[in-house]
């Protein structure tokens, strides 16, 4: 896993995609990457709703060509497991020691964050798309 996996960590030209700032990578669990990538389009169609449903869009893309690019049998692995991470990773942007900027002084938008991460954690979306249809009903 990459371990920072987010879209400042990516340069995309034409068909080609390089991945920068490798130097957190080990082995753990894939997921993990996924997550943490559709976390950064999670809190963006929070923080900027104008532009919410091209965030909607751009994680449904992200993740079905990732998904795609795993196959079936691991996709469906990864895709269990990042529901609960992606949760996770919503509370530590908000509370955790690298909070993200944007959403600093915005107590509203911090407590939806607490609020729907904390109700799904027990029971998590099934799937990334669930995920996404309930944290889109949630905003």
């Amino acid at each position: 896993m990459h371990g920072d996996y987010s879209p400042k960590n990516m340069l995309i030209s034409g068909p080609r995609l390089v991945i920068l700032d490798c130097e957190v990578a080990w082995f753990g669990d894939p997921a993990f990457d996924v997550a943490f990538l559709l976390n950064h389009f999670m809190l963006k169609a929070l923080y900027l709703s104008a532009r919410r449903d091209a965030f909607f869009a751009l994680a449904q893309t992200a993740w079905t060509t990732y998904a795609r690019e795993l196959g079936d049998a691991r996709s469906a692995e990864v895709g269990r497991t990042a529901p609960r991470l992606l949760l996770m990773l919503m509370l530590a942007r908000v509370d955790g020691k690298s909070p993200v900027e944007y959403l600093r002084d915005d107590a509203s938008k911090k407590a939806a964050i607490r609020q729907f991460a904390t109700r799904h954690l027990a029971a998590p979306p099934a799937t990334l798309p669930e995920f996404f249809t309930a944290w889109k009903e949630r905003l």
